[in-house]
């Protein structure tokens, strides 16, 4: 097959050099984009270490209103959300060495995006979402607030570390259906659907079916633009706007033969503030390669080729110019509609947002900020009593640590732009005697129990005056080198039983003693360990126990006959309360309800039980599904047969609520299928061998299966397979527990295992319970240090 790849390149932000020990606002030219960075505040991303001497700074604007295949990540999240942008910046930053940096732990940034939106009504608050730089997928982590005066406006966040950030929200999505053929009206499979959005800043992607069918997201209530490629383009047709699902009435037709091109969107006419960019933009279809030529004013501009016409500066004489285009191809041109650029006056500068008075101690640095409006680019002059402070030039000012004696100090700053300036109100420090306190205990140490050969871990919390300094002692006597909060004891042996451990924690104001904390040896627990650990093992099969119902629907979503579903047993299933028919599709939302008895899928595992699944497939192909399921007594036991007959390998029932989801993404030959449940606070896992039962507080578990085609009877062959903990955390018999972690196993193209790597620890009461790992052997239990072999469920592998 032929793969076509557009990459859009994006002009870096100008270099701006800074000292890694100052604090500075970088901004990037001709832009309200910027970025405040705090003195100290940078380490090199790779090491850790603390930067130093000059760093080089660029803050890249990314506008998607004027170009939105210039956005990273798809206009998607990593839970596969079509998401919305408001614009975006990259803010990176290098060492003299031209290592890159970061911010350090602890430190943050203040950044601001300028407004891009072909939206008219842009949010007041908004998500801000970073660019996973590993998975290219968008993660939501903090808010951004709108500010500034429309057309020039911003949203300013703050963030903890730098790559690209994006001011997005996610959409309410609705979805066009259609088909694709060719001139001959031949259906055209794997033809690439995009839809664009006209009056938001999204992009989405499809492919067509075998039959030439697809199913396109747009946002909900939106106008979008959707055409189809497969080496020559189609026709361009403009959808919504609507609030259900659209069904084109004509196919997409893709032709090889050249046709003339026809404008589908003409430009329209422009109103902005002089001095900021304007943005004309043309919707044209016809035969592949289309070429684009604006005018102003009748006359050709160079280099605007494309069919986004940016006008990065707008300057007095724009005002009334008239902009066209001409689209050509080698069957014939049009030339678009004429539209208008109306510049209003240039803003001078003002105080949007005025620098805050504040109360510090004694021996603290003080950080004062402003917010300018107007017509940009601004600079700035902070005054401390109405003198001017040397090198505080940016939009923020954080002042050297200050003394009992800088009390009622003014500190104001000075807004300048080329259309004027601007004083702001005065911001008063006032600074109090730094506080005393003695060391407080606020959380005592607690009595341990462990076996022989395990060591025990104590923790105190204390309060007080900084420096605080820690001393712990056993039976009374310091223990050498044990200074810092929490202690952890070598090896116990049998004469630890009964000692006492205590701290004391002192500063200059004086000292606090410690309860005593009993340490008592206790009977070898290997055994109860490794059935926690077995039961560990066992709560990705909630997930099992939950989507079952899905063994109803076919790889192309369709409804089976429920008696072909079990080898024995019965399944009975109810699709938004109505039995399903044979063959009916599954819709993209609904609630699917299975009862099952003693139903056998496989042979190998028996269901009894019940589960209610309410679904949402946010995509076909590859597919995306995400659900809340219900489940009520699903007993799940699975046999297998090791050589000498069949054996019950697990056998659990499940209760409660769980969230599940499942997405696969193929590249090139290689399909990853990724399932993660999350189960709901209160639902239980009973695992029927063991006695146990998990009772779950929050987290996730995951696996991940990389799978090939193959020539074995199923047609596919598994080439990696992962399972992840994410703070997993359950109570068993009235205590916690918490597992973090993966482990995953490779195999090789006869099916043999060829590696495995990674770990699951499980903890609880502060101490290591156990873990689960995986090596080129296989996957193992160790607890105590007693290690067995643990089987992986060859029914484990579900196929949603």
């Amino acid at each position: 097959q032929t793969a076509r790849v557009t990459a859009r390149l994006v002009r870096a932000g100008a270099a701006t050099v800074v000292d890694a020990a100052s604090s500075a606002t970088v901004s990037a030219p001709n832009s309200l984009g910027a970025v405040d960075l705090a003195a100290n505040s940078l380490v090199d991303a790779g090491s850790g270490a603390a930067a130093s001497g000059p760093v080089t700074v660029r803050v890249t604007p990314i506008d998607p209103a004027a170009d939105p295949q210039s956005m990273p990540g798809g206009y998607a999240t990593s839970a596969n959300e079509a998401i919305e942008s408001f614009g975006a910046i990259q803010v990176s930053l290098q060492d003299g060495a031209g290592r890159r940096l970061n911010l350090k732990t602890g430190s943050t940034a203040a950044i601001r995006i300028p407004l891009a939106s072909r939206s008219t009504n842009p949010p007041a608050s908004i998500p801000l979402f970073y660019l996973d730089e590993t998975t290219g997928r968008w993660v939501q982590q903090g808010t951004a607030t709108l500010k500034g005066a429309a057309p020039a406006q911003y949203y300013e966040g703050t963030v903890s570390h730098f790559t690209f950030w994006n001011a997005d929200q996610v959409q309410d999505t609705i979805f066009v259906h259609g088909c694709v053929n060719d001139a001959t009206a031949k259906p055209v499979a794997s033809a690439a659907v995009t839809s664009t959005g006209i009056d938001y800043s999204g992009i989405a992607t499809t492919t067509t079916d075998a039959n030439g069918l697809f199913s396109v997201a747009i946002r909900k209530n939106g106008r979008a633009a959707v055409a189809a490629d497969a080496g020559n383009a189609s026709n361009v047709v403009l959808v919504g706007p609507s609030s259900i699902d659209i069904t084109l009435a004509e196919c997409l037709v893709i032709s090889a033969v050249a046709s003339p091109p026809i404008i589908v969107e003409q430009p329209r006419s422009v109103t902005t503030q002089q001095g900021l960019p304007a943005y004309f933009h043309v919707v044209a279809s016809g035969g592949r390669p289309l070429r684009y030529q604006w005018r102003r004013n009748g006359v050709d501009i160079a280099n605007a080729t494309s069919d986004w016409l940016v006008l990065s500066g707008t300057v007095a004489g724009d005002n009334a110019a008239q902009f066209s285009v001409v689209v050509s191809s080698a069957a014939g041109s049009v030339v678009s509609e004429v539209a208008v650029l109306t510049l209003t006056a240039q803003l001078p500068p003002g105080i949007a947002t005025a620098p805050a008075s504040i109360t510090v101690q004694a021996g603290e640095t003080v950080a004062f900020s402003a917010v300018a409006s107007g017509t940009p680019p601004f600079s700035y002059q902070w005054q401390r009593n109405g003198v001017e402070i040397a090198g505080a030039n940016a939009a923020s000012f954080t002042t050297p640590t200050v003394q009992l004696g800088d009390s009622g100090t003014l500190y104001r700053v000075v807004v300048s732009s080329p259309f004027g300036s601007t004083m702001s109100a005065s911001a008063t420090l006032t600074v109090t005697p730094p506080q005393t306190a003695a060391p407080a205990i606020t959380s005592q140490p607690v009595n341990a129990s462990v076996p022989l050969g395990q060591t025990a871990s104590f923790a105190v919390g204390a309060s007080g005056s900084a420096p605080l300094a820690y001393q712990w002692m056993r039976n009374g006597v310091d223990i050498a080198g044990a200074t810092v909060s929490s202690y952890t004891t070598a090896t116990v042996v049998q004469s630890d039983d009964g000692a006492v451990f205590t701290v004391r924690v002192s500063n200059a104001q004086g000292s606090v003693t410690s309860t005593g904390a009993t340490l008592t040896i206790s009977a070898d627990d290997t055994g109860e360990k490794l059935k926690l650990m077995r039961l560990l093992a066992l709560t990705y099969e909630f997930y099992q126990a939950a989507a079952v119902p899905f063994e109803l629907v076919d790889d192309s979503f369709m409804f089976v006959r429920p008696d072909t579903v079990c080898q024995s047993g019965s399944i009975a299933a109810s699709l938004n309360g109505v039995t399903p028919t044979t063959g009916q599709a599954l819709p993209s939302s609904g609630t699917l309800a299975a009862t099952l008895n003693a139903c056998t899928p496989d042979g190998l595992t028996t269901y009894t039980g019940s589960s209610s699944v309410s679904f949402n497939v946010t995509a076909v192909n590859p597919e995306s599904v995400s659900a809340t399921a219900t489940v009520t007594a699903m007993r799940v036991r699975t046999l297998v047969d090791n050589g000498g007959g069949p054996v019950v390998e697990s056998d659990y029932t499940a209760n409660g609520v769980g969230s599940l989801s499942f997405v696969s993404s193929v590249a090139g030959l290689d399909t990853t299928s990724t399932t993660t449940l999350s189960p709901g606070s209160g639902a239980t896992l009973l695992s029927q061998l063991s006695g146990l039962t998990a009772t779950f507080n929050n987290g996730s578990v995951g696996l991940r299966f990389v799978t090939t085609p193959d020539a074995n009877p199923s047609g596919v062959r598994t080439k990696q397979m992962r399972f992840g903990y994410d703070s997993l955390d359950f109570t068993v018999a009235g205590i916690r527990y918490v597992a973090n972690g993966a482990y995953q196993l490779d195999f090789a193209a006869n099916g043999s295992l060829s590696g495995g790597s990674g770990e699951v620890v499980l903890s609880g009461n502060g101490a290591t319970v156990g873990r689960i790992y995986a090596t080129n052997q296989g996957v193992f239990i160790e607890v105590n240090g007693t290690v067995q072999p643990f089987g992986l469920k060859r029914s484990s592998a579900t196929r949603r």
